[in-house]
């Protein structure tokens, strides 16, 4: 019954920390961020709408048509959720397998890896993104051959390149994460134990490292997945995928990210509120054959981190000094030059060039939606629409 309840309070909490976010933009937008009275009265307002469940409504500044937002939400949402379980699910798949198989060479080689996966978290996805479809592109340029749909259009939805890039860097990061729990595991006693019972070390991994490290890689991976669903944002803007994102920014309002996080937030909590339950019964200790349940006391936890906290480091003189200790990390060094340069690029072309972008000229059917021809045209199509120009502009003078 407690731990029903302390799950209960806990989503309770999480759907009203949503609603206060959803308020934030809708605040900042009115400009006066120091009028923390405006802030409450625009959430009140907003609580008000949102237990009223007829004012649930899709709406895009400057459209008079309102729809159900959860019926329009809907399909988006399993849309971009099948993108992100597929992704994770393969990035889960390879790391253990990898791990596996890695673990039976030698010590050199292993550390060689693990310098190599850390030089592969310093990769931004935008570089894997680009790289993929560059590939794809060569591909087919040489040999004809379409490995996957580089963008969605209509009905043709894309999904194996949203789904490999996105499962590319939580691998990297499960991957490495077990190699070092492997590592600690193999230094441990009973694995010393069961190596003198004459047990080869394939049998110990899978029958009873994995099963001892699985608790500590579920408590890594919360933060790789949140981590994924902040990358999906780019991945699903960059391959045009219309998914759940993409409804969020044409529809920027209290009610629409309030509706989206909530969406998001409930299967994962129950997801992990159930895992974390087996998780905390295989490995709670036991006494007289009765496994001891924690016991909820929020406050004094709250307490207990506050205590904790180091409240000298909170200075504004520590951060300049930590940012200089961090900047000898030299993976922290090239993702920040990394951004500096495409900041310092995107700034310096937009003072050369005065905003200029390259516009392709793409001629559609007579439907308004259908590609005929893009860039190169074939000299037919081009007088054929030249000819519908002048034709139209002579209509347009007369």
């Amino acid at each position: 019954m407690k731990v029903v309840i302390k799950v209960t309070l806990f989503y309770l909490l999480g759907i009203i920390g949503i609603l206060c976010i959803s308020v934030f933009p809708q605040f900042f937008a009115k400009g006066d961020i120091t009028n923390i009275i405006l802030y409450f009265h625009d959430l009140w307002k907003f609580l008000g709408n949102f237990i009223q469940p007829g004012s649930w409504t899709y709406q895009i500044e400057g459209s008079i048509g309102e729809f159900p937002i959860l019926k329009t939400l809907w399909v988006p949402f399993t849309y971009s959720m099948s993108i992100l379980f597929s992704a994770i699910c393969t990035a889960f798949a390879i790391a253990f397998i990898l791990a596996f198989f890695v673990n039976s060479l030698p010590k050199q080689v292993v550390q060689g890896i693990k310098q190599f996966l850390e030089f592969l978290e310093t990769i931004p996805d935008l570089v894997f993104v680009v790289l993929l479809q560059m590939l794809v592109i060569y591909i087919y340029n040489k040999t004809g051959v379409s490995l996957f749909t580089l963008g969605s259009y209509m009905d043709d939805r894309a999904y194996a390149g949203p789904i490999i890039t996105l499962s590319i860097l939580p691998m990297i990061f499960l991957f490495k994460i077990l190699l070092f729990l492997i590592e600690e595991e193999f230094s441990k006693d009973y694995v010393r134990f069961l190596k003198s019972k004459g047990l080869s070390k394939t049998v110990i991994l899978i029958r009873h490292v994995f099963r001892n490290i699985l608790p500590s890689a579920f408590h890594q991976s919360k933060l790789i997945i949140w981590a994924t669903l902040s990358s999906q944002f780019i991945i699903e803007r960059i391959f045009n995928v219309n998914g759940l994102t993409f409804y969020i920014i044409e529809s920027f309002s209290p009610m629409t990210i309030a509706v989206s996080l909530i969406l998001l937030f409930t299967p994962f909590f129950i997801t992990f509120q159930l895992i974390d339950l087996w998780v905390d019964e295989s490995t709670t200790f036991e006494s007289h054959g009765l496994a001891k349940i924690p016991s909820f006391q929020p406050i004094s936890c709250v307490m207990k981190h506050i205590k904790i906290i180091h409240w000298k480091k909170l200075l504004p003189r520590i951060p300049i000094a930590s940012l200089r200790r961090q900047l000898k990390n030299y993976k922290f060094a090239i993702g920040c030059l990394f951004f500096i340069l495409t900041i310092g690029g995107s700034i310096g072309y937009s003072i050369i060039t005065d905003n200029h972008v390259d516009q392709a000229n793409i001629f559609y059917e007579e439907d308004g939606t259908t590609i005929k021809s893009t860039p190169p045209h074939p000299p037919i199509v081009i007088r054929f629409y030249w000819v519908l120009i002048k034709r139209d502009l002579i209509c347009w003078i007369s």
